[in-house]
């Protein structure tokens, strides 16, 4: 059964935009657009209000969760090989018990 999408109206640095989604995503949309306002917030005042562009701050923004999402799914791998090569090593110690 398809989907059906029904707009979301979300409101990023008081403007509103109208997002069409599946019904069962717009909590995470919702969410979501939250993050990026207070990112696009904390930007801006970052820079002392120099920066007013928000086509600028969205960008900025956008890389820095994008720069932070990268960095923690590379430590979420680095932590999975490490598990991997202690679950083969604990196996390794079973199967020695095993043929005793």
């Amino acid at each position: 059964m398809a989907q059906s999408n029904s707009p979301a109206t979300i409101n990023i640095l008081d403007r509103d935009y109208r997002i069409a989604c599946p019904a069962e995503e717009r909590e995470l949309l919702i969410r979501a657009s939250k993050l990026l306002e207070k990112r696009m917030r904390d930007t801006r005042n970052r820079s002392n209000g120099h920066i007013l562009n928000q086509e600028k701050l969205a960008i900025i923004a956008g890389l820095n969760i994008t720069s932070e999402y990268i960095s923690t799914l590379e430590a979420t791998k680095a932590e999975e090989t490490e598990l991997a090569k202690r679950i083969n090593a604990l196996q390794f110690q079973i199967d020695k018990l095993l043929v005793k």
